[in-house]
C-alpha cells in the first residue's frame, strides 16, 4: 500500500547546496530526480523533499 512507501522512506537529513542539494533517505544518499523505493525525488528543499509516486505528489519533512 501507498502508506507504506511512504513510512519506509525517511529522511535522515539534507545537505542543502542550489546547485546540488542531496537527502539521506534511509541508508542511500539521492538527488533530484533519482528514484528511491519506487518513488521520484521531485525537490530537495532545506527541510524536507518532494516525492511523486503512482501520479501522486508528496512532501516530507527531516524525520527528527
Amino acid at each position: 500500500p501507498e502508506t507504506d512507501k511512504i513510512t519506509r522512506l525517511t529522511i535522515k537529513s539534507i545537505v542543502y547546496r542550489d546547485d546540488n542539494p542531496s537527502a539521506v533517505i534511509g541508508s542511500r544518499i539521492v538527488h533530484e530526480g533519482e528514484k528511491i523505493l519506487g518513488a521520484t525525488v521531485v525537490k530537495i528543499n532545506k527541510d524536507s523533499v518532494e516525492f511523486e509516486a503512482d501520479g501522486k505528489r508528496w512532501k516530507q519533512n527531516v524525520r527528527k
